[in-house]
């Protein structure tokens, strides 16, 4: 038989070969020599990013493969972190060969933003976040009307004295405050409402009637935090404390004065969400995590001095601004408009030191400025002119993992987006702004600091870069700005610095550094991946020659937001100077649909002439995951780029997916699939929704987070990993581990789950997570011969004593309520520990007493299961003595 040796000391030269057991002696004859290779062959992958490698591989010893067309291969190392020294990664061929991968180091310490944020599903019949109270929750009605009812009131209608009507009794009432006929007064619930947010992990509601203001009211406040005690925290990522509104949607929002607070729980996320209120100014630090959904910052008469940001946040730990508006319009203190203001203004967004931040769908117009100053005249100082550090949009070094998708930020006073930590800017419109923006990373102009790779991604950049007002201090302008190395800047468009059909406004809007200005280019992956630019910069001929690019100048000349302005409002008697003006007056009447619309109709308007929109898809398709490695991290279901479709599937329609092998991360979207085919992959859920029939050929699922995961059926699917966020099983499933292993992970089983042979149901769960039954009918887990049942403590890891009581226990089997507003479960749910199973308990920190591993309507049948030392079926009910 042949045989084969792979040596390099064999080199041609004679050798014998001992008969082995089994084997017959004899002479070895050599039929063929081969080259003797004197290394292996190396390819070369980026860390902390996907590439493609031209080799057909099978595995790497570092970070995930999956099949790339053409017998190449997608390696991923986002996985990898930073600084883990790697140079070398070894790798196998499918047929069998061995080659090493040269590991070439990142560009920004965190490469691209992770897309491990906090964002819940939207509603698609109203377009707003749905938020769910939770098992430990209270709803609060509340109104600054006279009906609202205060406790003497109370005790008028109920005949109790008013002694009786105490804060414990509205406390725990089923009437007063839980629906909007039997509101509270506001006065009478804001203490009440103070004292439960200081308590552990609850996901309390504090709902505000329309058409009132709540500005004045906070002097009641305890601790004068407003609105929120920073000593405040959530159920969990899935059930935050919220603040919302009811009534006629045509009233005017609730209105707040705002929230100013440095949360104490560093060790414990905070869990805050606002949806349907205003607020004048919001300014927190320290351990957040804060949602806004349909909220306006709105500072029309609010005095501030320098320093002071409208939305300031810092040392956070997520944030999520969902269709938000801030259209401030700040005014520089004190009564007279003496003295120079200082370079530093109000900023309509701070950011800083932030592990994760999502911006969708926003709005954002004049942050730091008003109307009234002169251009004619420098010497006018009041009311507050653009300064160089007014940005719409401010992010720090330090804040990581930074996504903004569909923002309109228009006026800024100097940028329209200034992230000093890098992270994507994607279908972002940039109007008139003193300063387009810019996009660092670690390395910027040398400074220290962490950062992710600067990317902008189908961005529309028009009528920046012509100063508005006086020059002292300088505000600036130029184009957009890259600082870092490996920047990404794809279908990009630039055009008309100033209108050139507008002669007042040439004359009239200082022109001075008007440029794209990258810096640290990367000559190995480029800057301008495919940029657009027409009547823009001066220093980029080449990118700006229209004729080269098949573009007749005169009609781009044409194509100017002036001229867009004039076909989506009526614009009679305003001059050409005016109408963006007039068009972001326009845009704050509109609601947040309307805005997102609006914002989608200018940046299809600006991409026509270049080619760049994609006809919306009318029907259903088969989506095929295809990761853009140049311009994206290749692992994010969010990412346009990374579909076949150039569209996210299952946000408009209901189609089917084909992943490829990839490992995905899906965040931020609803989507309604019929099947997700995996082909191999993993899939991790960190924010959002996903809704499956048919999920296939998975090797994991995770959610972390508020990942959810629903799905009807599954077939060859490896493992499960809840740490938090859901996954609902509808139909039958089994074949799979279950691994169950955080504070608030929700996993719901199913009418029928079977942990087969060789399989593990591996239960750690917090008191804020559940694992079990919801609903109605009749189910069964069977716990087949050769699966384990394994039951731990979940300890959480803080040194502050109440939580740690607040969220520690030992896990179970139980039924639950998915939402505080669910009626509780009356399904009855049956265990069988088949012949030949294992339940396993993991002790280790528990205290003697006896502890019940199934709840309430729950009924364990042992057929011959292997049971450890204190663990016995009494009573249908599986028990655990430790003495």
């Amino acid at each position: 038989m042949p045989l084969y040796f792979h040596s390099p000391l064999l080199a041609g030269e004679p050798f014998a070969v001992t008969a082995g057991e089994g084997m017959v002696p004899g002479e070895v004859s050599v039929t063929e020599w081969g080259e003797v290779a004197t290394s292996v062959p190396i390819a070369a992958a980026r860390d902390g990013r996907m590439s493609i490698v031209d080799y057909d591989l099978a595995s790497v010893s570092h970070g995930e493969v999956s099949p790339a067309p053409g017998g190449s291969t997608y390696v991923d190392l986002n996985d990898l972190p930073p600084g883990n020294g790697l140079t070398q990664i070894a790798a196998t061929t499918t047929d069998g060969g061995s080659i090493s991968i040269e590991v070439r180091p990142r560009n920004t310490l965190h490469s691209f933003s992770n897309g491990r944020g906090w964002m819940l599903p939207i509603d698609p019949s109203t377009g707003r976040l749905q938020f769910e109270i939770g098992r430990n929750g209270r709803k609060y009605y509340a109104t600054a009307g006279a009906h609202g009812y205060t406790k003497q009131m109370i005790a008028d209608e109920t005949g109790l004295s008013l002694s009786a009507v105490s804060d414990s009794y509205i406390r725990t009432s089923t009437v007063y405050g839980r629906s909007p006929e039997k509101a509270l007064n506001i006065e009478t619930v804001l203490n009440i409402w103070a004292s439960d947010t200081r308590g552990l992990f609850n996901s309390n509601w504090l709902i505000l009637q329309r058409g009132y203001d709540y500005s004045n009211v906070e002097k009641v406040f305890i601790n004068n935090q407003g609105w929120v005690s920073r000593s405040a925290s959530g159920e969990s990522p899935l059930h935050p404390i919220l603040i919302t509104s009811y009534g006629d949607l045509a009233l005017d929002t609730p209105v707040l004065k705002g929230i100013e607070a440095n949360f104490q729980n560093e060790e414990i996320y905070t869990w805050l969400a606002y949806q349907d209120v205003d607020f004048k100014r919001y300014k927190v630090a320290s351990g957040f995590s804060s949602i806004f959904s349909h909220v306006k910052i709105v500072n029309k008469d609010f005095n501030f001095k320098g320093g002071h940001r409208t939305l300031y946040m810092c040392a956070g730990i997520n944030a999520t601004w969902f269709k938000e508006e801030l259209s401030p319009r700040l005014y520089w203190g004190g009564d007279s408009p003496s003295g120079t203001p200082p370079h530093d203004g109000a900023c309509g967004v701070y950011h800083s030191g932030t592990l994760s931040l999502l911006m969708l769908k926003c709005f954002i117009d004049q942050a730091g400025w008003s109307d009234g100053f002169s251009r004619l005249d420098p010497s006018i100082d009041f009311p507050l002119y653009p300064t160089e550090l007014v940005h719409n949009v401010y992010g720090q070094y330090g804040s990581l993992n930074v996504i903004i998708r569909e923002l309109f930020t228009s006026r800024a006073g100097a940028q329209g987006i200034q992230q000093r930590g890098g992270g994507v800017i994607e279908d972002v419109f940039f109007l008139d702004n003193n300063i387009a923006g810019n996009n660092f990373g670690v390395g910027a102009y040398n400074i220290p600091g962490e950062g992710n790779k600067p990317v902008y991604r189908h961005t529309v950049t028009t009528s920046c870069g012509g100063r508005r007002g006086p020059n002292r201090p300088p505000a600036r302008n130029w184009g957009l700005e890259v600082g870092s190395r490996g920047g990404v800047a794809h279908n990009t468009i630039f055009m008309h610095a100033r209108n050139p059909n507008d002669p007042v406004e040439i004359a009239t809007r200082i022109a001075g550094r008007n440029s794209f200005d990258p810096r640290h280019p990367d000559t190995e992956l480029g800057w301008w991946v495919r940029s657009f630019v027409h009547n823009y910069a001066t220093e980029w001929t080449s990118q700006e020659n229209a004729v080269a690019l098949g573009r007749d100048p005169a009609m781009l000349n044409q194509v100017t937001v002036q001229n867009f302005i004039s076909t989506r409002m009526d614009t009679t008697g305003i001059e050409e100077i005016d109408k963006i003006q007039a068009y972001c007056m326009f845009m704050r009447t509109l609601t947040p649909a309307q805005r997102v619309a609006e914002l989608q109709a200018v940046l299809a308007y600006f991409r026509a002439p270049w080619g760049l929109n994609i006809p919306a898809r009318i029907n259903p398709t088969t989506a095929v995951f295809q990761p853009a490695t140049e311009i994206t991290s290749g692992i994010l279901y969010a990412d346009r780029d990374n579909w076949s479709t150039q569209d996210v599937p299952g946000v408009d329609h209901l189609d089917a997916v084909q992943a490829r092998g990839v490992s995905v991360r899906f965040g931020e979207v609803t989507a309604n699939l019929t099947e997700y085919d995996s082909e191999g992959g993993k899939l991790e859920l960190s924010s959002g929704k996903m809704t499956i029939t048919a999920l296939k050929n998975c090797r994991e699922v995770k959610t972390i987070i508020a990942g959810q995961l629903w799905l009807n059926t599954q077939q060859n699917v490896q493992a499960y990993r809840a740490e938090s966020g859901r996954i609902v099983f509808g139909g039958a499933a089994s074949g799979h581990n279950l691994i169950v292993d955080g504070q608030s992970p929700e996993v719901a089983l199913g009418m029928n789950h079977t942990i087969a042979s060789g399989k593990v149901m591996d239960l750690r769960c917090g008191r804020q997570g559940a694992v079990g039954w919801i609903g109605t009918g009749a189910a069964t887990l069977t716990i087949a011969s050769g699966a384990t049942l394994r039951f731990r403590r979940f300890t959480l890891d803080s040194t502050v004593a109440a939580a740690v009581t607040a969220a520690s226990r030992m896990s179970a089997l139980e039924r639950f309520r998915l939402s505080g507003d669910h009626p509780a479960p009356t399904v009855t749910a049956n265990v069988v520990l088949a012949a030949g199973s294992i339940v396993e308990v993991d002790t280790a920190g528990v205290a003697p007493g006896t502890y019940d591993l199934t709840g309430p309507g729950v009924t364990v049948a042992d057929d011959g299961a292997t049971l450890p030392a204190g663990v016995a079926v009494v009573g249908g009910v599986l028990r655990l003595t430790v003495s």
